[in-house]
């Protein structure tokens, strides 16, 4: 066989596996367009949340710039040139409160502990946030403030935190701010969010970890740059290509696994209580008392109003991150700190305090909820107000 032939055979064979690559993906897209046009209305997550929670949305949403700077030694800190609400304001650190300067004489320090909803997501401003309440409540109280004059309070929050975020935080900055009490308003990143984290990763080191730098090597180890231009690739044609999102969709369907809610909460719920333990041992070396408070969810809310339905349609079905309907038939009928209450309080010398919020909007009538955990402004209100009356 000659060259001219093995040539012509060859570009005959690239030239049909191009055709019918363009042939198929023009007929995709063809029929995406049709459905879009004529047979489905296209919905997107801000279709479901309220007006006055679509900046922050936004900002989840945006990956213009990385939401995160990551400190070499594993700890997480906001990236300040991630665009933020206008109605958010943080110091030179990007944490949603004053700098952390030595403490005024006769001031009271608090901090805040937790993940979005501590942080504020969905708040109109500072001031509306668990945080800026909790002030608001200390400066208007004497009974409160004691033998203080005034009380400031540090949120040190931070989207998809976990408790681990929270040992590390007050690590590097308890002696900065001197706290006199620290307060978590945690429970829902650990006990459900974390069902995408390795099993075997959560078990073996008994924490939570920063799950979108699960698995990072250096690029130049063996290997690695070929996997990180595959990945790449992969993303681009899921991006760019009806066929590439079509080949994709029917692979994840799949692998879907089927979780067992009630054991993920109860292994999960192991390791919250070994991480309390630690935040309750730093709190003590730093002379401070921690508090905890096991933040509430909407799926234990009885009297959802229009907004708070969208919501939980929006998560059982059509956008099922956190397992669909059968994860909200779960969390609608459990408290997911149960399992771990009577231990928690009973051993108040280990865990320190511990409140449970998880049933406090069971019975309201009125809207509470921007998203399954981030509050409006009167659910902070009434959720900083709690926490005060518990103290």
């Amino acid at each position: 066989m000659s060259i001219q032939s093995i040539l012509a055979g060859f570009f005959i064979v690239t030239f049909s596996i191009l055709f019918l690559f363009i042939l198929a993906e023009g007929m995709l897209r063809i029929i995406s367009w049709f459905k879009r046009e004529f047979l489905i209305q296209e919905v997107s997550r801000s279709d479901f949340l309220a007006d006055e929670y679509q900046d922050y949305l936004q900002r989840v949403e945006d990956w213009s710039k990385p939401m995160f700077f990551y400190f070499p030694v594993g700890f997480r800190l906001f990236n300040l040139d991630n665009p933020i609400p206008k109605r958010v304001k943080n110091n030179s650190l990007g944490y949603r409160c004053p700098e952390f300067l030595p403490p005024e004489k006769n001031t009271k320090r608090i901090v805040l502990l937790g993940g979005s909803a501590a942080w504020g997501s969905g708040s109109t401003d500072n001031s509306t946030t668990i945080a800026g309440y909790i002030e608001q409540f200390f400066n208007q109280d004497k009974n409160l403030l004691g033998s203080y004059e005034k009380a400031e309070c540090f949120n040190l929050a931070q989207l998809n935190g976990t408790q681990t975020q929270d040992i590390l935080s007050l690590t590097f900055f308890c002696n900065q701010i001197q706290p006199d009490l620290i307060m978590s308003f945690t429970g829902w990143n650990e006990l459900v969010t974390s069902h995408s984290f390795n099993e075997k990763l959560l078990m073996k080191f008994n924490m939570f970890y920063i799950n979108e730098m699960e698995g990072w090597e250096p690029i130049n180890v063996t290997g690695n740059k070929t996997k990180l231009l595959k990945d790449s690739l992969s993303l681009w044609l899921n991006e760019h290509f009806e066929l590439s999102r079509k080949l994709k969709s029917s692979k994840s369907s799949i692998n879907r696994k089927n979780l067992d809610f009630s054991e993920m909460v109860a292994k999960r719920s192991q390791i919250f209580k070994n991480q309390l333990k630690i935040l309750n041992i730093i709190s003590s070396a730093f002379n401070a008392q921690h508090i905890q408070f096991l933040q509430p969810y909407l799926y234990r809310k009885k009297y959802l109003t229009e907004q708070e339905q969208n919501v939980v349609h929006l998560y059982d079905d059509l956008r099922p991150v956190h397992g669909g309907q059968k994860m909200g038939d779960f969390l609608r009928e459990n408290n997911i700190y149960e399992s771990m209450k009577k231990e928690l309080l009973s051993n108040p010398e280990e865990f320190g305090p511990v409140h449970d919020l998880c049933d406090m909007f069971q019975n309201e009538k009125e809207t509470k909820y921007f998203t399954l955990v981030h509050l409006t402004d009167s659910g902070y209100h009434d959720v900083a107000k709690k926490m005060i009356n518990l103290l």
